[in-house]
């Protein structure tokens, strides 16, 4: 079967203004660079120390993000003082685990520990994207094959007495190196280098199957010590406010939904 690709349309020109400003949240990563970058991880200039937009230097191009080649993505998470996340997806990660066609956890490649905080650490895991920007264009068979990897993996979960507790649309990822073998721009999955934001090309999910898709965001989530002890959680606000393991008054078993009792 022949590879098809398509296009999106040339959209209108972005304008940079509203990015000249770091928000809040992007001076974290300004103030770690140094760190990061000794240990090999190159941020892109946007949160280099005393960054100056492109746009507004002499003979610059007006862009809307500076370009990111690297193929790794960095992502705070809070430390195992505070929640379980960094030790479950360690765990997740042990090759052991790994070794199971079932794990979608996106697997962590790197945990850099911060110097005088032992509330936050930095994890590196590769350069994934939405599954859901991309079109299920060519068979119902790209559902399926995604819905399937889905179902086991929460089976697979459960068996390591792990609740994600938000297995929800925006937590699920993909690898898109096959659909999009040019690669893509950290802050535009649409665009290849950040700059150009027509002529974006990609295959149909169908032509380079299989297609491996990943869970992330373990920061709600909860590993019981065993199979026998109590599984009554009171939950935290996730994306669906509507599952009966997100109530803050009433505790409920997460793992029922997969019990074939």
């Amino acid at each position: 079967m022949a590879h098809a690709s398509e296009s999106t349309p040339t959209a209108p020109r972005v304008d940079g203004r509203r990015w000249e400003e770091l928000r809040s949240s992007e001076k974290f990563w300004v103030s770690i660079q140094p760190l990061l970058l000794s240990r090999g991880y190159q941020l892109r200039s946007r949160y280099h120390p005393g960054w100056t937009p492109s746009w507004l230097q002499p003979g610059g191009k007006e862009v809307l993000l500076c370009d990111d080649s690297r193929p790794t993505v960095s992502r705070h998470s809070k430390g195992p003082t505070n929640t379980d996340e960094l030790p479950i997806l360690l765990l997740l990660s042990s090759p052991a685990l790994q070794a199971d066609p079932r794990n979608c956890a996106v697997p962590i490649l790197d945990v850099i520990i911060l110097p005088d905080n032992d509330e936050l650490a930095v994890i590196v895991i590769p350069m994934v994207r939405d599954f859901s920007d991309l079109s299920f264009r060519r068979s119902v068979g790209e559902v399926v094959e995604m819905f399937e990897q889905l179902v086991h993996f929460l089976a697979f979960l459960h068996e390591q007495n792990i609740a994600h507790m938000d297995f929800c649309w925006f937590n699920i990822m993909m690898d898109g190196s096959r659909m999009v073998p040019k690669g893509w721009h950290f802050g535009d999955q649409l665009s290849h280098d950040g700059i150009s934001s027509g002529d974006f090309e990609w295959l149909d999910r169908w032509s380079v199957r299989p297609v491996q898709y990943y869970v992330i965001d373990f920061e709600l989530s909860q590993r019981m010590k065993s199979k026998d002890h109590p599984r009554l959680f009171v939950g935290s606000w996730g994306q669906d406010r509507s599952v009966p393991e997100m109530s803050s008054t009433s505790p409920s078993d997460p793992f029922k939904s997969m019990s074939t009792s």
